[in-house]
């Protein structure tokens, strides 16, 4: 397997079209709908480490599970990870994916032309160092234009001892890809989008530390 990065890296391949010795395994699609496939992107994605944006489809709330494949799961035929995301995006007419400076940000098809969905507003750029996730998802929402009106969580584990402060350099454009340039520092993180009770929910959170996570709430807020 080393050989085999090494030869990749000196190709100058980006990680989602490194080859992968190993197979990759997901949960059997068969039990995954729209509202919980995000778990399948995951997997994908903790087994080549790639960071995720994810947008959930109309009326699916954020999902907290974090499972890896079960007694019920799929051998992918992918041997990268971008034919490992091309393959589980497959299994649903609902999402498309799109590399973004190396994170894979996977959206419901119809929403990449939508321009009235919250993630297209506009974010003006920013510039952060030595923050954490808290601080770098609430200043993406402060550079909303027009600004957002946002809750934060009341409490928030967003940084820890073991947590490793990280810095941010968004030249401005959508709030999905201001989100992704937060994923793309941190490295091993995560951004998810969901809607649900009539409010858009925005989760930032880490692979390694489930407890470290911050969450927006942004009310009214409804797609069309």
């Amino acid at each position: 397997m080393c050989v085999l990065v090494g030869r990749d890296e000196a190709h100058g391949l980006s990680r989602l079209d490194r080859s992968r010795a190993g197979t990759f395994r997901v949960n059997e699609p068969g039990d995954t709908g729209p509202c919980s496939i995000l778990e399948l992107f995951r997997q994908i994605a903790r087994q080549t480490k790639t960071p995720l944006g994810f947008e959930s489809a109309p009326g699916c709330g954020l999902s907290s599970t974090r499972t890896l494949p079960g007694d019920a799961f799929r051998v992918l035929r992918a041997r990268t990870a971008r034919e490992a995301f091309d393959e589980v995006a497959g299994f649903t007419e609902t999402f498309a994916w799109r590399e973004k400076d190396g994170v894979a940000v996977i959206r419901p098809i119809s929403a990449w032309g939508e321009s009235d969905s919250v993630l297209n507003v506009r974010a003006e750029a920013f510039q952060l160092t030595n923050v954490s996730l808290e601080d770098a998802l609430y200043r993406a929402l402060d550079m909303t234009k027009p600004r957002l009106p946002y809750a934060r969580t009341r409490a928030s584990s967003s940084s820890g001892p073991f947590d490793v402060p990280m810095s941010v350099d968004f030249s401005g454009g959508t709030l999905w890809a201001a989100l992704t340039a937060i994923v793309r520092a941190k490295g091993d993180a995560e951004w998810h989008v969901g809607y649900a009770d009539g409010r858009t929910s925005i989760l930032m959170s880490s692979f390694g530390r489930l407890g470290a996570s911050a969450t927006a709430f942004v009310p009214g807020y409804a797609r069309k």
